[in-house]
């Protein structure tokens, strides 16, 4: 990546985000047609959000409820070309920590360092076939590197990434049985699938408290600890503090462990940079500078088929979704709404409602709901109480 790709995005954020993340739709030069988050930032506490998107064989529904944070953030490229050749891009991005700068590169930039190629003409690089699992985990680490080169202005931002890829249906396709579809994500924002009889998990949440394989990683990582700590004034300071008591927790180097009130452990098992540094739940995210070193942007795959001659749906969501209401549930809920764009709405304002009345507190929530095939959804279409649950990502 250019080196100047974070401090670029800065000076346009400046001089107007309108100009870098506003809803576009395809135009006569277009082959793609664009979906970004909106730039009313003001809109917390007014109601959900919602936009579509058509293309020739998907149709995508986006909804937002704006938390206190307001870090959520997504991407849709939906191509529109009547080339054989092309696929469909779905992004959710949830941001984290004390600003939304990487939750924004992420939005601009990382589809343009996945797919983008300068001798591509503009609006036209859905057209191109789906980028490959290397493609797609050097644009993650390239957003990561950017993040960091602006470590001292956002020293902690982070964010969870989940993108679906999906093959483009043509007139060429009509004896094609299955289509190719990849996920790629880092951190616990979810993608699922849903047919007549299945509904599949494409995502495993990257969480320490979940996850048995993160947990392991992470326990296996070089917990050295980081060059001058034990001889700072902060660390000498912290020792002093302890004496000698619970010295076990007191630890210079990145480790999983509850947190903490009065010694009091609560909550979900996290991860520590060091005692007393910064904690993360989640094992993997894009940017995250001062999060332990085992926290890595590196994203995880799953690569699936589907029909080329049903109707399939497929709902990303940030865990201000999922952390309330589970993948049935989920595809129970949106199967009563046959146009994306409601479904999505409907959703959002639900999960919203949701963590109000159990007690959870307000989240950003981001749900984009994707139709293949929509025409060939029946009006009588219903949610399949018999459906399979399965996970292919594990």
């Amino acid at each position: 990546m250019r080196r100047s790709l974070s401090r670029q995005f800065t000076s346009e954020t400046k001089a107007g985000e309108d100009a870098t993340r506003s809803t576009r739709s395809g135009s006569d030069v277009s082959d793609t047609a664009r979906l970004t988050s909106r730039e009313d930032r003001d809109s917390y506490g007014k109601g959900i959000l919602h936009s579509e998107c058509i293309g020739n064989d998907v149709s995508v529904g986006v909804a937002q409820s704006r938390g206190p944070k307001d870090q959520d953030r997504y991407d849709v490229r939906v191509s529109t070309s009547e080339d054989q050749v092309g696929f469909h891009y779905i992004s959710v991005i949830d941001g984290h920590g004390t600003s939304a700068f990487a939750a924004d590169l992420c939005a601009s930039s990382l589809y343009d360092e996945i797919c983008g190629d300068p001798s591509i003409e503009e609006g036209k690089s859905c057209c191109v076939p789906m980028p490959g699992n290397d493609e797609i985990a050097k644009g993650y680490l390239t957003i990561d590197d950017a993040i960091r080169q602006e470590s001292r202005k956002y020293p902690r931002s982070g964010a969870c990434v989940v993108s679906l890829f999906l093959t483009k249906m043509d007139d060429g396709m009509e004896n094609v049985e299955s289509l190719r579809g990849k996920v790629a994500w880092a951190g616990d924002s979810r993608a699922i699938m849903i047919t007549q009889d299945v509904v599949a998990e494409l995502t495993l949440d990257h969480r320490v408290d979940t996850n048995p394989s993160e947990l392991e990683r992470i326990e296996a990582c070089d917990h050295t600890p980081r060059a001058g700590i034990e001889e700072s004034d902060m660390w000498v300071q912290k020792v002093k503090e302890t004496k000698g008591k619970a010295r076990e927790r007191l630890r210079p180097h990145s480790f999983c462990a509850q947190r903490e009130i009065k010694g009091v452990p609560y909550g979900p098992t996290c991860v520590f940079s060091h005692s007393g540094g910064v904690s993360l739940q989640i094992s993997r995210s894009v940017g995250d500078i001062y999060g332990p070193r085992s926290v890595i942007p590196d994203p995880d795959f799953t690569e699936f088929e589907y029909s080329s001659s049903e109707y399939t749906r497929f709902v990303l969501a940030s865990d201000g979704l999922f952390d309330v209401l589970p993948s049935r549930e989920v595809a129970k809920f949106v199967s009563r709404h046959a146009n994306p764009k409601v479904a999505a709405s409907k959703l959002a304002a639900y999960a919203k409602q949701k963590r109000f009345h159990v007690g959870v507190c307000q989240d950003d929530i981001t749900v984009i709901v994707v139709d293949v095939n929509p025409q060939l959804r029946g009006k009588n279409y219903k949610f399949n109480p018999k459906a399979e649950n399965i996970n292919l990502a594990v």
